[in-house]
């Protein structure tokens, strides 16, 4: 009788040409290609930015923009970006309402 054959079942070929040791080190090797890629993207190198900031009125003539400063700050680009756009604000002053728009260099 052929009752006693037993069949392996694979889930993909990768199960039939590679061992277990083999699959724990390709494993650990994808966990520390990951986490090397996290790090360099959250602790990329710090440079200089500059924030530059304007206010810009709305008028029945059309817009006017003043300069209205700039910043500086060392930071990586989207830890700076995220500082510059704070920056951002809708006021009143002598001139009327504008909006103070900003963006990063």
């Amino acid at each position: 009788m052929i009752s006693n054959i037993h069949v392996k079942h694979y889930s993909s070929l990768a199960d039939i040409f590679v061992s277990t040791k083999q699959k724990i080190l390709m494993k650990n090797i994808f966990v520390l290609i990951a986490f090397t890629l996290l790090s360099a993207t959250m602790f990329s190198c710090k440079k200089d930015y500059t924030c530059h900031c304007n206010k810009v009125y709305t008028t029945s003539n059309g817009t006017v923009t003043y300069d209205d400063g700039s910043y500086t700050m060392k930071d990586n680009a989207a830890r700076a970006a995220e500082q510059c756009n704070k920056q951002e604000y809708n006021g009143n002053d002598t001139r009327g309402a504008y909006s103070r728009l900003c963006d990063i260099r």
